[in-house]
């Protein structure tokens, strides 16, 4: 056997070392059910979604049709949280997911970055009734002018707001438009926000149904 390839099997093996430290292994050698329920899995599913399997600790109402759902994954040691829309997952209420709390459940997602709006100000007057010492020095700040804000938000979803900066840049927001807001649309505005991961769940059931 040639050098080359006594390195590559060498690395092979660690690989596979690694990648089996968090799976539990039984008397036979397969996995077993406890470690088969509580690892995470992620694989490719359709529409560039990730299917995961976890335990659900919590779930918030966040305003029809939202709610946050904390999910856990006892083997990587870590909890993530997830926003699903109830209207737009099947055979999915309030009471359904949160009859899943305490559960191992198996479900779908999309992660996306999205620009979340923090504060709003005209003229350095915040139209979200915030004020200075609500502003973190960590937010990030664009100035420009204020579009699609031109009635307020009547339905139970939020609208689309953008902000033109000077420099070609332009900020869009998922965002519930006030009566304030709309007062402000077209004026050059002082926006402050973050960039967070948006995890949407498109599906979700226990692991022990069909």
């Amino acid at each position: 056997m040639s050098y080359r390839w006594l390195i590559l099997g060498i690395l092979a093996i660690n690989y596979l070392a690694c990648i089996g430290k968090d799976i539990k292994v039984g008397s036979e050698g397969s996995l077993s059910a406890d470690s088969t329920a509580q690892i995470m899995i992620r694989t490719s599913a359709k529409g560039g979604e990730i299917t995961e399997r976890g335990l659900v600790r919590e779930v918030e109402d966040s305003g029809y049709p939202f709610a946050t759902v904390t999910i856990e994954f006892p083997e990587r040691k870590f909890t993530e949280y997830f926003t699903i829309n109830m209207e737009e997952v099947e055979n999915a209420s309030l009471d359904v997911i949160r009859h899943y709390v305490g559960k191992f459940v198996i479900f779908n997602y999309t992660s996306t970055l999205s620009y979340a709006l923090l504060d709003l100000q005209l003229n350095g007057k915040s139209l979200l009734g915030m004020n200075s010492n609500d502003i973190d020095s960590n937010w990030r700040i664009i100035e420009g002018e204020l579009d699609g804000a031109s009635e307020e938000t009547a339905g139970d979803l939020p609208g689309e707001i953008s902000i033109w900066a000077d420099d070609g840049e332009n900020l869009y927001f998922e965002f519930y438009v006030t009566s304030e807001m709309v007062a402000a649309n077209g004026k050059r505005v002082t926006g402050f926000y973050d960039i967070r991961t948006k995890n949407d769940i498109k599906s979700i059931k226990l692991m022990d149904e069909k």
